[in-house]
């Protein structure tokens, strides 16, 4: 392990659109432009309330490129929906030694319903972990 950054996002992420939309970002410079970053991102709410006619979805992108996807919903309780936490790893290639930026993106399948995605008391941490190749 050549370098390690992280970063807890406490703001409040509250996304209602359709296109994805960042929640936040972390930029790593690489040593080596044969090195690997891993990418953990974990925590967040995720909750959805008062209609199980939507979806949560996130995104985890390289600068414009994006690495990973998946939907978030994983359960109904009662008249909600919530997953919980968020919890993905990758292991990326950029090839670069220059900076890269990874970011995280979430959007919801309805306009006018919000995916709460982060709040101060569930925060999302980005850690990148920089791999000697």
């Amino acid at each position: 392990v050549l370098q390690v950054v992280t970063e807890k996002h406490t703001s409040d992420a509250e996304i209602s659109s359709t296109s994805y939309s960042n929640v936040f970002s972390k930029a790593i410079t690489p040593t080596l432009n044969t090195s690997k970053i891993l990418v953990l991102v974990s925590g967040g709410r995720w909750a959805m309330y008062s209609s199980n006619t939507y979806e949560g979805y996130y995104s985890v992108r390289r600068d414009s490129t994006e690495i990973m996807h998946g939907l978030q919903v994983i359960r109904e309780i009662g008249n909600n929906i919530a997953s919980g936490t968020l919890s993905v790893s990758y292991l990326d290639s950029p090839s670069t030694s220059s900076s890269v930026t990874y970011s995280l993106d979430a959007k919801s399948t309805n306009s006018s319903k919000t995916v709460f995605v982060c709040n101060a008391i569930s925060p999302i941490t980005m850690t990148l972990m920089e791999i000697g190749a």
